[in-house]
């Protein structure tokens, strides 16, 4: 029962994060009034792989995997005065149709994707929290140039912290 409460917490934080979501800077840390609340997130806690899932469902809400779940979930918020709501996974999960016109860079972002991707691409942020995650972000970041810097716990200002080499 714990699990499944965390589980449950976790989901009500994450569907809550809009404000803390950087295409809102002057309402971060504030509630959004309700005539202003944006549409559930694309990828929620719950949307993932049964694996990955049950990795959440055991984790506690400061763990590395959670707080990437809950970024990934508050950045898959559509907002209609962002980018004409499309989210990353609008982006990353794309299909062009008939709609789609290469040559003018027009895309027709209207048919959602499928719910098979989105649990893969979700599972990929979560993974990326985890102890080989985190490695080959490390090494990612050393090919493009850069050194990942942890922060420590409780000094956060929210921003990430990425030193070049």
């Amino acid at each position: 029962a714990p699990a499944l409460m965390r589980y449950k917490l976790a989901n009500m934080c994450c569907s809550a994060i809009v404000a803390v979501d950087e295409r809102h800077p002057r309402q971060r840390g504030t509630a959004m009034p309700q005539s202003t609340q944006l549409p559930p997130s694309l990828s929620p806690l719950k949307v993932r792989p049964p694996f990955m899932r049950d990795r959440l469902s055991n984790a506690t809400l400061n763990s590395a995997e959670m707080k990437a779940a809950g970024w990934w979930a508050a950045k898959n918020i559509p907002d209609p005065g962002v980018n004409e709501g499309r989210t990353p996974l609008h982006t990353i999960l794309h299909r062009c149709n008939v709609n789609c016109d290469p040559k003018t860079g027009r895309h027709d972002f209207n048919n959602p994707p499928a719910q098979s991707d989105i649990e893969a691409a979700a599972a990929t942020v979560q993974w990326f929290a985890t102890a080989a995650g985190q490695d080959d972000l490390r090494g990612l970041a050393k090919v493009l140039g850069f050194a990942l810097v942890k922060i420590e716990d409780g000094k956060s200002d929210g921003e990430p912290k990425i030193a070049t080499e």
